[in-house]
């Protein structure tokens, strides 16, 4: 994966799917905040095309 660095800690699939569904709840920069979060904290994600 992209960006995966062993030092660093990541949220678990249930952790990240449960941010995912309550930032549904949100708007505006409450939502922002969320995506960026998950983006923050989250594995990153393969990039399509990339070996």
């Amino acid at each position: 994966m992209d960006g995966y660095r062993l030092d660093e800690k990541y949220l678990s699939e249930p952790e990240r799917s449960f941010l995912e569904r309550v930032g549904g709840m949100f708007s505006g920069e409450d939502k922002v905040l969320m995506e960026n979060i998950i983006k923050k904290f989250g594995l990153p994600v393969k990039k399509e095309g990339a070996k």
